[in-house]
């Protein structure tokens, strides 16, 4: 049996990504901007509370206005 480590999944995520038809690219771009939403979210609200600001305002400041525009932040 192999051994689970980096090298096994990265061999994997690049076999696989020439086998699907490169829908495991679409796969890890979405992972990708979802994680990267969470952290605006998270850093955000510790800054936020860094500064003394209220964290749902700090919430609504920090990737809502990133990801939807200022329509979205200001709703």
């Amino acid at each position: 049996m192999r051994r689970h480590d980096f090298g096994y999944f990265f061999h994997e995520g690049v076999v696989n990504l020439f086998s699907h038809g490169f829908m495991s690219a679409a796969a890890i771009i979405i992972i990708a901007a979802c994680l990267l939403i969470t952290l605006q979210d998270v850093l955000g609200v510790l800054v936020g509370n860094l500064i003394g600001m209220d964290p749902y305002l700090a919430l609504q400041c920090s990737s809502a206005s990133m990801s939807g525009g200022v329509g979205t932040a200001s709703a």
